[in-house]
């Protein structure tokens, strides 16, 4: 957190060392599948050791949009997994895409982090992923 009520404006997001990322359902077109994970990528490089995101995401919401925002989290050297509750039942798998014409959605929580095993994130300023 910010100390003595100090507000932040945006322009300073990307020099904060975050431990903690929560979002929610923040995907809904093409700019938000290639450009969040980047974004989610440049915070966590800022972050301390172990600094995490927690995302929750409506499975099956758009056709292949939960493919295509998974792997560019891969690309971005971030590791994704879901997660849940001690004891809460796992879920069925996805059904394989184009297999099931309408598959049920589902909320899922994604705990996500820098991937030990990736090369280290190349980042770039807020400026310049918007131009």
């Amino acid at each position: 957190g910010r100390e003595g009520g100090e507000s932040m404006g945006c322009e300073n997001i990307g020099d904060t060392a975050w431990d903690l990322i929560v979002g929610s359902d923040l995907v809904y077109n093409e700019a938000g599948i290639s450009s969040l994970p980047e974004v989610l990528a440049g915070l966590l490089a800022k972050a301390r050791e172990g600094g995490t995101v927690y995302y929750a995401h409506t499975l099956h919401r758009f056709e292949m949009a939960d493919e295509d925002f998974l792997g560019n989290l891969a690309s971005a050297g971030l590791d994704a997994r879901e997660v849940r509750e001690a004891g809460v039942a796992t879920p069925p798998p996805s059904p394989p895409p184009f297999e099931c014409l309408f598959p049920e959605m589902r909320i899922a929580v994604f705990r996500i982090r820098a991937s030990p095993d990736a090369p280290s994130y190349s980042r770039r300023t807020f400026q310049e992923a918007e131009a």
